[in-house]
């Protein structure tokens, strides 16, 4: 699968059913002495097919059932994946085009190589600078990237207020090295911390997928370029970004390798799924993504572009 395609999952909020010759996965899921295992995502995927990937969850007894249209047993990859939780044994039987799966599960404390990007940020969930950032940073899944993560590792011996300035002298030099930024940006201007990251978001917004293509059929020097660069009228604006510098400078760790105080269920709620939750996952060739969510009155389907 290509890095630059768009991902389309629809969320089907009752039941499917199987068409003739599709793949039938059923089973159960639980821990080594037969307790089930709640919300435990199922998904299916399978090469050349349509949908890509589809998806169920355990109910309260562990159990699932997933019809997968467009291909046989021998052709689907089956994953079995609960943050917290690891799969220590897999058994299955397969009669026709039915396969029926045993999954074991055990709980693990370190989940620092499961949880979604904005487990990594600290402090209180409830300020609005926590909320700014999780929807400015994490919601778009850079702040806890690989690049991000190891630019912070290398703050662990800075003074909090230093780590600040790290964070806008890393924008500057992202402006300056070409990628996105002008060539005038400075390298290593004393850059006030909002004008920085906003400047540098700015850019990365309008070049996401190809870096030599602008998204949304912008040209460059156009009323809506520019108005995009501005940072009153940019997706970025001066004052959210004041809350969040200053935010991640004091609540984003410095170390990586372990995550030990996720509780799934706490952060996340009930995962808002039920016996009926299906999700299927179609790829498009694009060389950019947008998030777009749908919903249509007639219809129990609820689109995620």
């Amino acid at each position: 699968m290509q890095r630059n395609s768009l991902y389309l999952m629809v969320l089907l909020l009752a039941g499917v059913m199987p068409a003739a010759g599709a793949a039938q996965i059923s089973g159960q899921v639980h821990e080594s002495d037969g307790t089930p295992v709640p919300y435990v995502r199922i998904r299916v995927e399978a090469a050349n097919t349509a949908p890509f990937s589809r998806t169920v969850f355990s109910d309260a007894h562990g159990a699932f059932v997933l019809p997968y249209d467009g291909a046989k047993v021998g052709q689907i990859k089956v994953e079995a994946f609960r943050i917290g939780w690891r799969e220590t044994a897999r058994s299955q039987k397969v009669e026709g085009d039915h396969l029926d799966l045993d999954v074991t599960l055990h709980r693990q404390a370190n989940v620092a190589d499961q949880v979604p990007p904005s487990a990594w940020l600290r402090g209180d969930p409830d300020s609005q600078a926590h909320q700014m950032t999780v929807l400015q940073c994490s919601n778009c899944h850079q702040l806890g990237s690989a690049r991000v993560r190891n630019f912070s590792a290398k703050l662990a011996d800075q003074p909090i207020g230093d780590r600040s300035e790290a964070w806008v002298t890393q924008a500057a030099d992202d402006l300056a090295n070409g990628r996105h930024g002008s060539a005038e940006t400075p390298a290593h201007g004393r850059v006030a911390a909002w004008d920085a990251i906003v400047q540098y978001m700015r850019y990365v917004t309008m070049y996401l997928g190809d870096p030599k293509q602008l998204r949304w059929n912008l040209k460059e020097g156009s009323v809506f370029y520019n108005a995009l660069l501005t940072p009153a009228t940019s997706l970025f604006v001066p004052q959210d970004m004041s809350l969040i510098v200053p935010y991640l400078a004091r609540n984003f760790p410095v170390a990586f390798d372990s995550l030990t105080d996720y509780v799934d269920t706490e952060r996340l709620g009930r995962y808002g799924t039920g016996a009926g939750t299906v999700i299927d996952e179609f790829v498009v060739p694009t060389f950019g993504w947008t998030r777009e969510v749908a919903i249509t009155p007639t219809s129990d389907k609820i689109y995620f572009v």
